[in-house]
């Protein structure tokens, strides 16, 4: 287990053609046909522990979620949003982008379990070949499966109108049909420390071999890098990582044996959902990283913040005495309104405090 495993056509993905030659929609016709119960379905995955993120920054299991849907007052939507910029961003396009079919199943059979009405994909700007695609197959899925339109699906922007919306990431759909068709059992069985499942990771930075990969559950960065990314680069040695990318937080090489685990990582003060993983090497600056993630949070965010982040990116840049006690209060300011900025800051803080405290010895030495 490594790189996604490969099964994409001359086209460059899994086409609606190779994937229903593999069974591909079985299992949807099975249950559109009455052969299995959602609540079945719903039970199959809370057993399964599979989780999708939450609107916290957590997570939540996706059968209980689905139960949730199923049982509140419709109309019910589900929402694939693929442009949303979270950690899982990059791998929801990795697996949408190169096996559409197996996730597009998977959001029918979600949207069968829990009584929804139609299915949104809110795709990123700027990819035409990826819209142009996705149109294409879905295309062919409804002149294939006429009656898998008992749900819209559609591609916009626009908010859902539903009365309720389950969202969910690309990847949790990739796995919905393997789970329900092999069992909870199947995908229980595998992961390590302690914990159960696959996960998948877009790992890069300062590694040979970057990309998406798919481990066990429970897999440390540290093991991440090393069995899955051919190790750090020729006489690199690991110095940090961002387990969320974007998201913020920024973990010291002293912390690369903890799984990457959004639970495991809460309990040690660290909120995000694992997704995007960048690795810095020794010699580069976790307070550089930051300002990388300040930066892509200032694009994002109103201007109402813009000069409490403008503050902290030149304090991170150029500290100077008195840095680390200002660079406190402008993340206890930009908390409720940038939380990725502010754990980005808290990061430098906790963990990286001796590069604000290096870089003004080096100034007054210079």
């Amino acid at each position: 287990m490594g790189a996604i495993e490969d099964k994409a056509t001359d086209s460059g993905y899994v086409d609606h053609a190779a994937y229903r030659a593999a069974g591909g929609y079985r299992l949807l016709q099975a249950c559109l046909g009455g052969r299995l119960h959602p609540e079945s379905a719903i039970v199959t995955m809370m057993a399964a522990g599979l989780r999708i993120p939450d609107a916290g920054g957590g997570t939540i299991p996706a059968g209980r979620r689905w139960r949730q849907v199923r049982t509140a007052p419709g109309p019910r939507a589900l929402l694939v949003d693929v442009d949303g910029g979270g950690p899982w961003a990059l791998r929801d396009r990795h697996y949408l982008g190169r096996d559409p079919h197996r996730v597009l199943e998977g959001a029918l059979l979600a949207a069968w379990a829990a009584d929804i009405e139609h299915v949104q994909l809110r795709l990123p700007d700027g990819e035409p070949g990826l819209h142009a695609m996705l149109r294409e197959e879905l295309a062919f899925l409804h002149a294939d499966l006429p009656e898998a339109g008992f749900v819209h699906i559609r591609i916009g922007a626009a908010p859902p109108d539903a009365a309720i919306t389950l969202e969910q990431d690309a990847e949790s759909l990739h796995w919905v049909r393997d789970i329900l068709e092999r069992g909870a059992d199947w995908f229980t069985s595998q992961g390590r420390h302690g914990k159960r499942g696959l996960r998948s990771f877009a790992v890069s930075g300062a590694v040979r071999v970057p990309g998406v990969k798919l481990v066990p559950a429970g897999t440390t960065a540290r093991e991440l890098v090393d069995e899955y990314c051919g190790g750090m680069r020729e006489g690199a040695a690991l110095y940090a990582c961002l387990p969320g990318g974007a998201a913020g937080a920024i973990l010291p090489a002293a912390m690369a044996d903890i799984p990457l685990d959004a639970d495991t990582l809460g309990r040690h003060d660290v909120d995000v959902h694992p997704g995007t993983v960048v690795v810095l090497a020794e010699g580069e600056r976790a307070c550089d990283a930051a300002c990388a993630v300040l930066a892509h949070c200032r694009a994002q965010a109103g201007s109402a913040v813009h000069d409490a982040i403008d503050a902290a990116l030149a304090l991170l840049d150029c500290p100077m005495p008195g840095s680390a006690a200002r660079l406190e209060a402008l993340a206890h300011g930009l908390r409720d309104a940038s939380p990725a900025a502010a754990r980005a800051i808290d990061s430098v803080l906790a963990h990286f405090g001796h590069e604000l405290d290096g870089h003004v010895d080096a100034a007054r030495a210079a």
